[in-house]
């Protein structure tokens, strides 16, 4: 697996190439092309090649290649419900855990770490079924995917960690 962008302004250029809906394989070929010249050159990147969102824009009118079509709302209808009840319970089971277990629904009585279980295999359930759908960035010089940077990767940790973490703290607080 590849890096994915490593600056803020790659990160631009790949939002803005993707609220175009270019493909991911052309975002791949964007950025590894953006990648070469810089280190070849050794110019800043929005003097070789603007904005992020005016060379997103140059891209996107010079290319037919457009994201694969968006998924089918019956598709997402069905990814929907599994998630949504997976993120209630997974919330739900840390809020008891972080209550010591008591629960004010008397006509759902499972236990703190049976509901985060829960949540979290539906969770993954879904995760399984969206990836195969979702239009990746490939970086065609390693035929890799081009994974988050590393501070995005932080972000994508840390935010759920830290909503668990409240909600925990909040059933702490209600005991």
């Amino acid at each position: 697996m590849t890096d994915g962008p490593t600056n803020s302004y790659e990160t631009r250029l790949v939002l803005a190439l993707r609220h175009r809906d270019v493909s991911g394989g052309r975002i791949g070929e964007v950025l590894a092309e953006v990648q070469s010249h810089l280190a070849e050159s050794g110019e800043r990147a929005d003097d070789a090649f603007g904005s992020p969102e005016d060379y997103a824009d140059r891209v996107a009118a010079s290319t037919s290649e457009r994201s694969s079509p968006h998924l089918p709302a019956r598709f997402l209808a069905a990814v929907c419900l599994p998630a949504a009840a997976g993120g209630a319970a997974l919330a739900e089971g840390v809020h008891r855990l972080g209550a010591g277990g008591r629960t004010d629904l008397g006509w759902f009585a499972a236990p703190p770490l049976a509901m985060i279980g829960a949540g979290a295999l539906l969770l993954a359930a879904v995760a399984l079924l969206v990836r195969p759908h979702v239009d990746r960035i490939v970086d065609p010089r390693t035929r890799q995917p081009v994974l988050l940077s590393p501070r995005e990767r932080v972000v994508l940790v840390a935010l759920p960690v830290t909503i668990l973490a409240l909600l925990w703290l909040l059933g702490r607080a209600g005991a």
